[in-house]
């Protein structure tokens, strides 16, 4: 039996002082003073009753073993800050701000970080002679600079932390605390910088408009774990390391046309496409892996590549029979049936380690999109969500158990396709399920293309109406709706969209629960 008990406080406060100034009907001014603070405490105790008299009354107190663990945290920020906004005739904007903030997750030489921003506004249509065009209503430009900070990183990471742990003493066991974690006094804030480039033009009376966007994002001190000698007795510490840059293009638009009183119709559409790169780690020729795994997926950041490529031997299909595998670059131990991989360094010898690691997919999309489009025609109306992205891989981690025959995991129906012999190679591509070595290191076998075209939503609803001599409705609506309707996609898993671990490790399906689809129907009612 388990009892648990957690009990969490968050509390803040806003002191702000404002100003607003209109001069001569066409200089406008507004200022912003502000201060906040912010604390959250967070406790928990668990306890655990085992061994009860008897299954009738089991009450923590009758059990005949009790154990209690308790668990408190706390994390806080402050922070001063001021704002200025400028218009003049409504046709030149400034906005600038400055924030200083303090987090008690960061090390003591470090826990202020310094925020500024500042964008500009041009209205062209403002201008004469645009003012007179009868089909312009917007013609806008705008730039923007501003650097944002981020301490999500939980609490006490800057801290030497103790672990309860047992040792001897006369040949008796006692209780005792050992270091659990080395302090970094100057863990601080990862900072982005960030500058923004847009123009937004709205056109045809507000029914159609553009929006086209140019961002580059610089982010510098992020906050990650960093593999240490071992012989400190730790394994990693968490530190500010490195730079990554983001530049990309947004573009959006929407348009939207009342044709009568009884049809009208409209469409959104926005894409994207970002490119990011690592500018520093730990000096120009260091690099971050992640996943650790030598039979799982594993991540490569380098300097001058994106962040996060997926990393394990290039393969290069099945050894078919033992003259291929005299004929290749040494594989110890290799046999026919065995996966037959890239000796990159080419030194003649594919190394059971990962010098001849490479890069074996990006998990980054070339591009994302989304369309939503819909009618209303009388009492009816329609809606339907497409969302994509292209050109990107993921690597399918559950593959190295699913396309085995160990006996103790359920298999996927093609491993039936596996070598079995040089008379029966199957499709000459899943490996023999005679022998565990070079057939499940992290390598490009189970890297997939996850392209894909989604029908997220699909709506269709009717409005009853009803005369005005009606007092019990306001109003009611009839609608049936499917969510996650159809997937138009090669990738073999449930799920193209998945991304398990994230930040620099994304790509690795794991094959958590698949999305469902989902069919309701209902009634609005208003009174």
């Amino acid at each position: 039996m388990r009892e648990e008990y957690i009990e969490e406080t968050n509390w803040s406060t806003d002191q702000l002082l404002t100003y607003n100034k209109t001069i001569n009907a066409d200089h406008n001014v507004d200022a912003l003073l502000g201060f906040t603070a912010q604390e959250n405490n967070w406790r928990n105790i668990n306890s655990r009753g085992s061994n009860f008299p008897d299954d009738i009354i089991q009450f923590l107190q009758n059990a005949e073993s009790i154990t209690t663990a308790s668990d408190e945290r706390s994390w806080s920020l402050l922070a001063y800050f001021a704002q200025i906004n400028y218009n003049y005739s409504n046709k030149y904007l400034l906005s600038a701000s400055y924030r200083r903030e303090g987090s008690s997750r960061f090390g003591s030489n470090t826990k202020w970080g310094d925020f500024p921003a500042i964008s500009l506004g041009w209205r062209i249509s403002e201008e004469s002679p645009l003012i007179d065009v009868d089909w312009l209503d917007q013609l806008k430009l705008r730039a923007s600079f501003g650097v944002t900070g981020n301490n999500n990183i939980g609490d006490y990471t800057s801290l030497s932390t103790l672990r309860n742990e047992n040792y001897i003493i006369g040949n008796n066991l006692a209780p005792g605390k050992v270091l659990n974690s080395l302090a970094n006094p100057n863990l601080g804030w990862e900072e982005s910088r960030q500058f923004d480039y847009g123009l937004d033009l709205v056109i045809l009376n507000n029914r159609l408009s553009f929006t086209a966007e140019y961002y580059n994002r610089s982010t510098e001190n992020m906050l990650l774990p960093i593999n240490i000698p071992s012989v400190s007795g730790f394994e990693t510490i968490f530190t500010n390391i490195g730079k990554v840059e983001n530049t990309g293009f947004e573009f959006k638009t929407n348009f939207q046309n009342v044709v009568n009183n009884n049809f009208s119709y409209h469409a959104d559409f926005n894409i994207s496409f970002n490119r990011n790169k690592v500018i520093e780690v730990n000096g120009d020729n260091d690099e971050i892996r992640t996943g650790g795994d030598f039979y799982g997926a594993n991540n490569v950041s380098k300097v001058g590549r994106p962040i996060g490529m997926l990393y394990g031997f290039k393969n290069l299909g099945v050894f078919q029979n033992q003259a291929e595998i005299d004929n290749s670059p040494t594989q110890e131990g290799a046999i026919p049936g065995s996966f037959k991989y890239l000796d990159a360094t080419g030194d003649g010898v594919v190394s059971y380690d990962r010098q001849d690691w490479v890069e074996i997919g990006n998990p980054n999309p070339e591009f994302i999109w989304s369309l939503n489009a819909g009618m209303n025609y009388k009492a009816f109306d329609f809606n339907i969500v497409f969302t994509g992205a292209q050109n990107y891989d993921v690597y399918r981690n559950i593959e190295t158990t699913t396309l085995n025959l160990d006996g103790i995991f359920n298999v996927e129906r093609r491993a039936m396709n596996r070598f079995r012999s040089p008379e029966m190679p199957g499709n000459g591509n899943i490996p023999t399920a005679n022998y565990f070595k070079w057939t499940r290191e992290a390598n490009s076998f189970y890297v997939h293309d996850a392209s894909h075209i989604w029908v997220r939503n699909i709506s269709l609803g009717y409005n009853i109406p009803f005369n005005e001599s009606n007092t019990f409705f306001n109003s009611a609506r009839i609608y049936v709706n499917g969510d996650n309707l159809l997937l138009i996609s090669d990738f073999p898993g449930g799920n193209p969209d998945v991304n398990t671990s994230g930040g620099i490790s994304p790509g690795i399906d794991n094959l958590p629960y698949p999305l469902p689809s989902t069919y309701s129907l209902g009634v609005n009612l208003t009174f």
